[in-house]
């Protein structure tokens, strides 16, 4: 069996200013933003992340202090 590249993902408390910042900063492609599902799929050459914004009662949520 191959393995294939993982794919991290990362959860955010703004997922609009991540997905901006991976942008115009480090020069990653947005490939996919869904607001309603409060996910988003970046690229650069081979890498692929996973952006997420948390939602009460899910994995993902985290408190900002």
């Amino acid at each position: 069996m191959e393995l294939l590249a993982p794919i991290p993902t990362l959860a955010t408390p703004s997922l609009q200013e991540t997905v901006d910042f991976y942008v115009s900063v480090l020069d990653f492609t947005c490939k996919t933003l869904d607001e309603q599902w409060k996910f988003a799929s970046i690229q650069k050459d081979k890498v692929t992340m996973q952006l997420v914004h948390p939602r009460r009662n899910s994995l993902w949520y985290f408190h900002a202090f």
